[in-house]
């Protein structure tokens, strides 16, 4: 003989398990449009354009640090010697 609750236990698993299948069905879904969506729309082209230029700035800007750099060292290399120090050491008061 079988049993009442056993069926709606039975038909109470089928019914969850066919809801969270379709959920996660779902959520695959959606996401493989969206990663087609963001592949043809150009946004790739966009963000790699916008990289470039950031690169090629950061290149320029790099160059003028080495001018600075270059202009500074020449400057301190160019510069005249102080004049000679004399031999002796300076005299110490005396402590007593």
């Amino acid at each position: 003989m079988v049993h009442p609750e056993g069926v709606v236990a039975i038909v109470a698993v089928f019914m969850l398990g066919g809801y969270f299948l379709r959920t996660i069905s779902q959520i695959i879904t959606k996401r493989l449009e969206l990663k087609k969506e963001s592949l043809s729309s150009g946004a790739i082209d966009q963000r790699l354009e916008r990289i470039e230029q950031a690169v090629d700035a950061i290149a320029i800007e790099m160059e003028r640090v080495s001018e600075g750099q270059r202009f500074t060292t020449k400057l301190l290399a160019d510069r005249v010697p102080p004049a000679s120090v004399s031999a002796a050491p300076p005299a110490r008061p005396d402590s007593r």
